[in-house]
């Protein structure tokens, strides 16, 4: 799993989201986003902000493909980049994996304050009433410091 440095991980509970998935079957998980390049190329991307992570099986993968995959990064863009970026153009160009989310954006994640009037998750819930979250879901969203005892 790997996410930015100012991400908040409960671990166990990723842990336990985690048995959902076969780890040896090509998981590339995360909350996709699209990239557009200077030359107009689109390149869909598990956000590295929330966090992606890829199964024991695809590890193997990565590590044949890694060579080729920086040496076209320093030829194109002379290793400068979002590494998360970066991974999913690699995945796509040797492996023909996309990433799979693993959030339903309409009900777990906040990627902006916009966002989040425009989906159910602006939706107030009673006072002691805990949201549904189906058990194979992981949860993304944007926790202030102010809220960070309470997210754990």
């Amino acid at each position: 799993f790997k996410a930015d440095a100012d991400s908040y991980l409960n671990i166990p509970l990723i842990r336990e989201r985690l048995r959902c998935f076969d780890p040896g079957e090509f998981w590339f998980l995360g909350v996709p986003q699209v990239a557009h390049s200077s030359s107009g190329a689109m390149t869909k991307f598990a956000s590295g902000g929330a966090g992606y992570l890829v199964s024991r099986a695809l590890l193997p993968k990565i590590g044949a493909w890694a060579p080729f995959c920086l040496l076209e990064l320093l030829q194109h863009t002379g290793g400068v980049g979002m590494e998360d970026v970066s991974l999913a153009g690699c995945l796509q160009k040797w492996g023909h994996i996309a990433p799979t989310s693993y959030i339903d954006s309409e009900t777990e994640a906040v990627t902006s304050e916009a966002a989040a009037n425009r989906t159910r998750i602006a939706e107030r819930l009673p006072v002691g009433a805990v949201p549904a979250v189906p058990p194979c879901t992981f949860v993304v969203h944007s926790v202030t410091p102010e809220e960070l005892a309470v997210a754990r």
